[in-house]
């Protein structure tokens, strides 16, 4: 299709990949929903199935809207031995995000798989708990090796969207975004989570924490997914673009840009500039 079209492009040529994105006008852009890899957070699984559910049978604009502009990969069950036996570990006892840098079990490598296939725009990774709902992005230290000043213009107002949804049709009345919340204590320095990886891929990576681990949680994650795809849906292109350019700049081996003022505006803590602004030999 037209965004594999680009995807494949955007990896050996970006600059021609940004023009066909003028080309082409209307294309769909790939949506990663990740759920449960921590086998006994139930409510990243429950979501991603009604979630399903919604876009396969419901008929109202926002669905159409969203299947009219995304493409959607789920992996409803990143650790299905530990969904059965009840750990937060798989069946070898291992924290499945934490082995995106190694890569060493067969669940990892099937995710990764999926991530360098399709370079995902959105990658959102689903767990619990957190009171209340956590919604990256972060707070420092951010990994210099990220494009963060194009990431967290996208990130920033996508959590900003939905904490927006999750208000509006749940029971909570505010969210913790770490970036606008925290000075410290939820980094997104190492690649070795799930969304932290899936952004050296390009992606505006979120991990989403439910504040319960009931049926309310799954309700928060579902409310909470939601608001991201209307978010892309509204703003895919220019969403995209951003994403080329990573590609750009590391193909033209470019010097990074800070973080601009108008989004440090956004939080009171200091984001460090001048440990993501980094040139390497």
């Amino acid at each position: 299709g037209q965004y594999q079209a680009i995807r494949n492009t955007m990896l050996k040529d970006p600059e021609k990949a940004q023009e066909m994105i003028d080309k082409f006008g209307d294309f769909k852009v790939p949506v990663f929903i990740n759920g449960s890899i921590h086998g006994n957070e139930y409510e990243g699984t429950d979501a991603c199935i009604r979630l399903i559910e919604t876009l396969a049978f419901g008929d109202s604009e926002e669905v159409q809207s969203i299947l009219n502009n995304t493409i959607l990969l789920f992996n409803v069950v990143h650790n299905p031995d530990g969904r059965v036996m009840g750990t937060r570990s798989n069946a070898k006892g291992l924290d499945l995000n934490r082995d995106f840098i190694t890569q060493t079990q067969p669940e990892t490598r099937a995710t990764v798989s999926v991530i360098t296939e399709w370079n995902p725009m959105i990658f959102l990774d689903l767990h619990d708990d957190v009171q209340p709902m956590l919604i990256e992005p972060c707070t420092p230290v951010h990994n210099p090796n990220y494009e963060y000043d194009l990431y967290i213009k996208w990130a920033l107002f996508q959590a900003y969207a939905m904490e927006a949804e999750l208000i509006a049709n749940t029971d909570e009345t505010e969210a913790i975004i770490p970036f606008r919340d925290w000075e410290w204590g939820w980094d997104d320095w190492p690649p070795i989570y799930t969304p932290m990886y899936a952004m050296y891929h390009g992606s505006y990576g979120h991990t989403l924490e439910t504040p319960y681990e009931d049926e309310r949680g799954v309700d928060a994650d579902y409310w909470a997914v939601w608001g991201a795809l209307k978010f892309v849906a509204e703003n895919r292109q220019a969403m995209v673009r951003d994403q080329i350019e990573i590609f750009r700049r590391g193909f033209l081996d470019l010097p990074q840009l800070p973080i601009p003022e108008w989004i440090l505006e956004e939080t009171e803590y200091d984001q460090y500039n001048d440990l993501i602004v980094q040139e390497f030999p």
